[in-house]
């Protein structure tokens, strides 16, 4: 009879999904990051640290704080090792570092938790891998832009550097926006969402009433994420329905204030698609 048992239990092992047998949690695997980088959690905008780390057999990839030059081991880890869970809480950093973390990860990460913060290279390079985005609670995901090739982003971002500059400046940004269009392309997700996001807000719903608090980005619903960039997000996930809410989180966590909606969705039917 315990023969009869053993076989039964292994076949319906081989028969249900790995998952099943091995699933972290995010609280679990936050935990394990927090652990591994007490002063990023403190500030996620200090240096940060690329780590892996093991729990029942997944491979946990943790990014905090803000990630610049890769040092040789971090370079080394991305590109022999694989994380399926990344566990993030970064203010963003190097364009270059975070391309090379999504090319190397793209293809094994199926969970991303954010934990506090994922702002700008973060939310353009991180967030979007894997098949399920989970934002824990009073967490935020902030975009303002990245490369693609769109003169009007290229301006924009790029209005105060001196004119001798810019030709080697508008090379190095088509080849970051061409490296950028090919791992969006491989997710398929909209890169519109970065040039969106580097234009000013929608309207005066979107405006802070301090006039002297710089906007510092987007924190776009996970509905409009969803329907307009093809962007999944847990349906789990945290996202306050207040814009105060918003405002006193960014302002608090980065001296400025978030928009939530850019100015082409304003009038866009993908909001109600």
């Amino acid at each position: 009879m315990a023969s009869l048992f053993f076989s039964a239990t292994f076949a319906l092992a081989l028969i249900l999904p790995f998952n099943l047998f091995v699933q972290v949690d995010e609280a679990r695997a936050i935990q394990v990051c927090r652990t591994l980088s007490p002063e990023q959690v403190r500030n996620p905008s200090v240096p940060g640290r690329i780590e892996f780390s093991q729990v029942r057999g997944q491979s946990i990839l943790c990014v905090y704080g803000s990630i610049d030059a890769l040092t040789r081991e971090e370079e080394s880890a991305l590109n022999h090792r694989r994380g399926r869970i990344l566990v993030l809480r970064s203010s963003g950093g190097d364009v270059r570092s975070w391309l090379n973390l999504a090319h190397t990860q793209r293809a094994s990460v199926r969970r991303v938790i954010v934990d506090g913060l994922c702002a700008s290279s973060c939310a353009n390079y991180g967030f979007v891998l894997g098949d399920d985005r989970y934002i824990s609670s009073h967490s935020l995901v902030i975009w303002h832009g990245g490369p693609v090739r769109d003169n009007r982003v290229f301006e924009s971002l790029t209005g105060s550097v001196d004119a001798s500059r810019l030709r080697e400046l508008r090379e190095d940004w088509d080849r970051l926006a061409s490296s950028t269009e090919r791992l969006y392309r491989d997710l398929a997700i909209s890169t519109e969402i970065l040039a969106d996001t580097a234009m000013p807000a929608a309207s005066t719903r979107d405006t802070s009433d301090d006039r002297n608090t710089p906007m510092i980005g987007y924190s776009i619903g996970p509905e409009v994420l969803r329907s307009c960039y093809g962007i999944a997000v847990n349906p789990r996930s945290w996202y306050p329905q207040d814009p105060l809410v918003l405002e006193l989180l960014s302002r608090e966590r980065l001296g400025g204030w978030v928009a939530q909606l850019p100015a082409r969705l304003e009038n866009d039917p993908c909001r109600t698609g």
